[in-house]
């Protein structure tokens, strides 16, 4: 079993500004794809990825919203480290809302919302 938490975003989130604050968070490494990048963070081995798309609409369940969704990350718990992981998300989001000004959700595979924002700011409809 695994935790994979993802985190849609609007059109003002961009790849650089994204890898400058993974850089914060400790990652200096990631490897680069199509329309994105994938890593992992080095305590845990969290492995996340962030893909740009075009302009989709919100996938979290019971999430209303006028926004598309421009960007996408996904976080995967690894379930021995499960409290370090949530976090490091946790630490992850904090940061995120310092730097974007911009429209999100984060969802538990699209399922259950966790938490979401906009204008530098994080609603937590659950913990982590």
């Amino acid at each position: 079993m695994s935790i994979v938490m993802m985190l849609e975003m609007d059109r003002r989130v961009n790849d650089e500004s994204i890898r400058q604050l993974l850089v914060e968070c400790g990652i200096n490494d990631v490897v680069d794809g199509d329309r994105g990048f994938e890593g992992n963070f080095p305590s845990t081995n969290m492995f996340f990825s962030f893909r740009e798309i075009d302009g989709e609409r919100v996938k979290a369940e019971d999430f209303e919203c006028e926004w598309r969704v421009n960007s996408e990350m996904t976080f995967v718990y690894v379930v021995s480290e499960m409290e370090r992981c949530r976090q490091q998300l946790h630490c992850f989001l904090e940061k995120f809302v310092e730097v974007f000004d911009c429209n999100w959700v984060l969802s538990f595979q699209y399922e259950s919302i966790y938490a979401y924002g906009g204008s530098s700011m994080i609603n937590w409809v659950r913990e982590l």
